[in-house]
């Protein structure tokens, strides 16, 4: 499967990128060479996973505040600083970090499902379907 979307920002040719000896895929656009690394959204996001995520655009986002608060993971983007992660809604209060000598507590939040770090997402989509069979 390779069904690869133009480049969103200037409409040429993309090309998957298979960076077997990195473990990970990438999509790179031909002309501006804007690229999507799977893995910096995802740890273990697949070949059919960086495509599902190039092919994206951005009039499929929707706001935070419509995403579900009860657990399932989303893909969250921080528009502001330009970063999507994979994320829930943590409902637990619990000791977050240190600084100093003063413990932060948090209450409720979003937090990146591969580091359980706080993120700050103002748009949202539900992740992609896993692929069935020999997809």
């Amino acid at each position: 499967m390779s069904d690869l979307k133009p480049c969103p920002f200037c409409g040429s040719k993309a090309e998957l990128i298979d960076n077997e000896h990195m473990g990970h895929f990438s999509v790179v656009c031909k002309s501006c060479f804007c690229e999507i690394q799977g893995h910096q959204i995802h740890p273990k996001l697949d070949e059919i996973g960086t495509i599902r995520l190039w092919n994206t655009r951005a009039d499929e986002w929707q706001p935070i505040e419509t995403a579900p608060k009860d657990g399932t993971e989303i893909l969250g983007l921080d528009q502001d600083a330009g970063e999507a992660r994979v994320v829930f809604w943590d409902k637990r209060v619990k000791l977050d970090q240190h600084i100093g000598l003063l413990n932060v507590n948090r209450g409720a939040c979003w937090v990146k499902s591969e580091n359980y770090e706080t993120f700050m997402p103002n748009t949202w989509q539900p992740l992609p379907a896993p692929p069935k069979g020999d997809e």
